[in-house]
């Protein structure tokens, strides 16, 4: 692993209707702190907020890079069917800014 890098990742790969997201379902119900999240239809920054909101340091009236800094020790993300996520919104990540 890279010295500076902040996290690993593994990826699951097959053909459609091979398992891959009732393993990854199935793995979170057995991984302490683990998060699962579809990321289908939703966009990068409802996935985000979705993460710190489990781990317990997202907040409504900080970014979500704000947020993210507050992170004190790693987590588990399971994310599901990324392909099928939509591009990150033009809108900033705080509620009631412009462009929301």
């Amino acid at each position: 692993m890279e010295r500076d890098r902040l996290y690993r990742t593994f990826a699951i790969r097959g053909a459609a209707g091979s398992g891959k997201t009732e393993l990854l379902q199935k793995l979170s119900e057995r991984i302490p702190g683990s998060v699962y999240v579809d990321c289908q239809g939703l966009r990068a920054d409802e996935v985000a907020r979705r993460l710190l909101t489990h781990w317990g340091v997202a907040d409504e009236q900080r970014s979500l890079a704000d947020g993210a800094r507050t992170m004190r020790q790693g987590g588990v993300a399971l994310l599901a069917n990324v392909h099928q996520a939509h591009e990150l919104s033009p809108r900033t990540s705080r509620p009631g800014s412009a462009g929301t």
